[in-house]
């Protein structure tokens, strides 16, 4: 099944709209990965969805949930490597 990571960076951001963006996130049936830092809501923060999904249902997810926070943004998707090569 593949894994999807994304990061997202709100502009001009608050913890409070880190908080609201994580929110509309799981709605999105994103799970959060261990946090890196001691901050409770942070541009660090990746959020993983996997499944028999694409990147284009992944960024449209994206997409939607960012859109409700009424914030200028920025992410990358990234797909977990699986597998060996030899």
């Amino acid at each position: 099944m593949p894994k999807f990571i994304t990061r997202i960076e709100l502009f001009n951001a608050s913890d409070r709209d880190y908080q609201q963006l994580e929110t509309e996130i799981k709605k999105e049936a994103f799970n959060k990965s261990k946090k890196k830092k001691d901050q409770p809501f942070s541009h660090l923060d990746e959020y993983y969805k996997e499944g028999n999904i694409t990147i284009q249902h992944v960024t449209a997810a994206v997409l939607n949930a960012t859109k409700k926070l009424g914030k200028k943004f920025s992410f990358t998707i990234m797909k977990e490597k699986t597998g060996y090569f030899s």
